[in-house]
């Protein structure tokens, strides 16, 4: 093994170990927590690693699980093979992964695109979380999530756009994960579900560094009859999905209707084997 594949392996194994002899024991109820760059005490920050194939998810189960009983880490367990899960989805699907990269990305140069990119919305959150993305190449899970409402529902942007933008920086980016991610949030990849970010939330679990700068955050949660949303598959309606007056079912492609999510591991096998 080369020198530097060596020591990235080296490091990515002492990453786990301190990660399963510490931090994991308060991961439950810390993980949604953005503490800022500079503090991420409370998640594992094992992604990119898993992401390059330095890590394994079997295996970082298999080593959790020799420390840990499993309801002691059962979300982490849980977090770990959503990741699993996703990628089989995604493979199954390969029209989903196709329209994506076929979307008209060179077509998008409206003023909101520009100022988002550029962290200049006057969101102070977001325009943050813009420059944390590309001067770390990593944002928190949950900051992802409000990210992408942000982009989505406030500033009224493509889904596909912010999925490309995170790939173009995070270190941890991660194809099905992401793609997945960007289509849950928006709406479409669940039908009837989308992930809207509240100010009050942002506030909470960034433990009140950010929150109080709404501008415009919770306005759809004012306009009182998000309900459907609109989406075609083929056509991006402005972006808005609070209108309420068509259903998402009737735009949703019948390939992309999945039934609700069951576990799909196998806990008690991975335990025997300890």
């Amino acid at each position: 093994m080369p020198p530097i594949t060596e020591h990235l392996h080296k490091t990515a194994h002492e990453d786990l170990g301190r990660f399963l002899e510490g931090s994991i024991n308060s991961y439950d109820h810390l993980r949604n927590f953005d503490f800022g760059p500079d503090n991420r005490r409370n998640v594992s920050c094992l992604s990119k690693y898993i992401s390059h194939r330095v890590l394994f998810e079997y295996d970082i189960i298999t080593q959790t699980l020799a420390l840990h009983s499993h309801d002691h880490v059962e979300k982490f367990v849980q977090e770990v093979f959503w990741r699993v899960y996703w990628k089989g989805w995604l493979e199954h699907r390969p029209t989903v992964w196709n329209d994506f990269v076929s979307f008209d990305f060179d077509n998008v140069s409206n003023s909101n695109y520009q100022n988002a990119i550029k962290g200049k919305t006057g969101i102070r959150c977001f325009d943050s979380w813009v420059n944390e993305l590309r001067d770390r190449n990593y944002l928190h899970n949950h900051t992802r999530m409000w990210f992408a409402s942000i982009w989505i529902f406030t500033l009224e942007l493509p889904w596909q756009l912010g999925a490309r933008f995170f790939m173009h920086h995070l270190l941890d980016g991660d194809a099905a994960s992401n793609t997945l991610g960007w289509r849950w949030v928006a709406g479409v990849q669940t039908a009837g579900k989308h992930y809207l970010a509240r100010s009050n939330n942002i506030s909470r679990y960034t433990d009140g560094v950010f929150g109080d700068d709404s501008n415009g955050i919770d306005a759809i949660w004012e306009k009182g009859n998000f309900y459907n949303g609109i989406y075609n598959g083929d056509v991006w309606k402005g972006g808005l999905f609070y209108k309420g007056i068509i259903s998402i079912k009737k735009f949703i492609p019948e390939r992309y209707k999945v039934n609700k999510v069951y576990k799909a591991y196998n806990v008690d096998k991975i335990t025997k084997q300890k």
